[in-house]
């Protein structure tokens, strides 16, 4: 953790922080909100202003979060969608999860040779 001292409404705040270029940049964040309200409502108080600029800030993040939480959703539907559709590739070729020995390769080609070589031939 690190001290950090934060100007906000003219006060100076002490904080103590693990991330203090976050922290420094919420306090510019909610400084800068409090000077908008109070240009456009110059007669509320310090601590007035505070409120709003906590409550707008309070709004976005419950709007980011609801934002994160649907792409979430969304990505878990497409990872599903994905999966039920490799797991239909594999089903649908043949594809088994772990490679081929060389074993079974040499005796699919045994395989395929013997039934070459029992083949009539084509030539006459």
């Amino acid at each position: 953790m690190e001290s950090l001292r934060v100007r906000i409404l003219s006060e100076e705040y002490a904080f103590r922080t693990e991330n203090p270029d976050l922290t420094r940049l919420a306090a510019e964040q909610v400084n800068r909100l409090i000077g908008e309200y109070r240009q456009k409502i110059s007669d509320y108080s310090p601590v007035r202003l505070a409120v709003l600029a906590a409550t707008s800030l309070a709004e976005k993040a419950i709007e980011h979060e609801r934002r994160l939480q649907a792409i979430e959703r969304e990505l878990a539907r497409l990872n599903r969608y994905v999966e039920t559709s490799i797991e239909s590739s594999r089903a649908e070729s043949g594809w088994r999860d772990e490679p081929p020995t060389l074993s079974d390769a040499e005796k699919d080609i045994e395989r395929a040779s013997q039934r070459s070589s029992s083949e009539p031939s084509k030539e006459a």
